[in-house]
């Protein structure tokens, strides 16, 4: 069943070629569908974070979401218990989605939060508190003290919410440990993405876990999900590319996270598929080429739109490997926009939308929001050169989306053909 939480909760994939879970391009976007249509979107690495410093600075323009305060924070820690709460009694009690999307429309705390007059309790700021320290920000010391402080007890921070203390209204750097501050370094599970994002089971709930053994993970994801590529997916195509051409790739949002994104390429291994590892795509990411990318909504390639990307090769991993900021603007605070009235069908709230970063005009409406309910049916398009000396074969091409809002890496593969340079490509 589709859920409101798996909406809010936030993916993306490769759609250009097809990824693996797309059905050979007949399922998402480029079948003009939702990017999240059927879960197709639920490939990713969960809870990874970078092992060095920092290489995109706190002032560059690369950055997604800007500094956040711990009030914003705990707002998102609220809105994401309040859609778990609602989805679990849903699937519980057999429920069909409308219901599900009664209760979220009637919520005191998601509309509250969302028309920002929510009067909170000492119950909402105990379940926020417990999902910010476990989930949104695993380390409870370390969250506070990117804000100067030390824990606090849950009556201090209702105290401090209901004050609108300057210690939780100050903006503090609170991604320096998410994957896109240092694009490439996140150790990931999988290059090709974990089914839930959680292969050795949800986090903050122990290796024998009581609540979560194989659902949803409390705050997002599953556990014990498969490795795409331990699965064979039916009806995937092998694309033709020739080595030394110019090619087209793509892929869509269904949750806005910010950070940035690049596409490696990995020879398929004697052994197949399952043999894949993240050490060979990093041999082969490949560039973009030129300065533009185009904004495609569903099959319409005629009607794309051109805008300006935004790049960069420093401080990159591997060395020098080129990766390009996702074009599409973030509501401001630190969930996204997750908590607006939008995400729960009421379009015409749009405008409570004040954007992360100047956002890209597209057919007369700006290119900013945070889930499929806000900005549709669209795929970022790019080109990409594909290198001369690669060795004839068959490869997969995996896409890496590096987060900022979340520790979360995202990856999705599809499936590749190359020839020489100097040969004719056959379709």
């Amino acid at each position: 069943m589709a859920s409101v939480l798996h909406l809010a909760d936030g993916h993306g994939l490769m759609v250009i070629p097809p990824s693996w879970a797309t059905d050979a391009g007949r399922l998402g976007v480029t079948g003009n569908g939702l990017a999240n249509e059927g879960g197709i979107d639920r490939w990713y690495n969960d809870n990874v974070t970078i092992p060095g410093e920092v290489t995109i600075p706190a002032d560059s323009p690369l950055r997604t979401y800007k500094n956040q305060t711990l009030m914003s924070i705990l707002e998102w820690g609220l809105v994401s218990v309040e859609f778990d709460r609602i989805h679990r009694e849903v699937i519980r009690d057999r429920l069909p989605q409308e219901e599900e999307m009664r209760q979220v429309s009637e919520s005191r705390i998601l509309h509250g939060l969302g028309d920002q007059n929510l009067k909170w309790t000492i119950d909402d700021v105990k379940k926020a508190k417990v999902r910010m320290e476990n989930n949104i920000y695993q380390g409870a010391d370390s969250l506070y003290s990117l804000f100067g402080q030390d824990k606090p007890s849950p009556e201090d921070l209702f105290k401090m919410v209901g004050d609108k203390d300057f210690r939780i209204e100050t903006p503090a750097d609170t991604t320096k440990t998410h994957p896109w501050r240092a694009p490439g370094t996140a150790p990931i599970t999988s290059p090709c993405g974990v089914f839930g994002g959680n292969f050795d089971g949800c986090p903050s709930a122990g290796t024998n876990p009581e609540f979560y053994p194989f659902g949803d993970c409390s705050g997002g994801g599953s556990s014990y999900g498969a490795k795409a590529e331990t699965i064979n997916f039916p009806n995937v195509p092998f694309t033709p590319w020739q080595a030394g051409s110019t090619v087209e790739v793509g892929w869509a949002v269904s949750a806005n996270h910010g950070g940035g994104y690049s596409y490696r390429l990995c020879k398929i291994p004697e052994q197949g598929k399952i043999a894949l590892t993240e050490e060979c795509f990093e041999k082969t990411v490949l560039k973009f080429d030129g300065e533009e990318q185009w904004i495609q909504y569903g099959d319409d390639v005629a009607g794309r739109t051109a805008i300006p990307a935004i790049r960069t090769t420093e401080g990159t991993y591997p060395s020098g490997s080129q990766w390009t900021r996702n074009p599409v603007a973030p509501c401001q605070g630190a969930s996204g926009g997750l908590g607006r009235p939008s995400i729960y069908g009421n379009k015409n709230q749009i405008q409570n939308c004040q954007p992360q970063f100047e956002p890209h005009r597209i057919n007369g409406k700006d290119l900013m929001g945070f889930g499929v309910n806000e900005f549709g049916k669209f795929a970022i398009v790019d080109h990409v050169h594909v290198p001369e000396n690669l060795t004839p074969g068959l490869y997969v091409l995996s896409h890496r989306w590096d987060s900022e809002q979340t520790a979360q890496v995202w990856t999705t593969c599809s499936n590749i053909r190359i020839t020489a340079a100097d040969s004719a490509v056959v379709v």
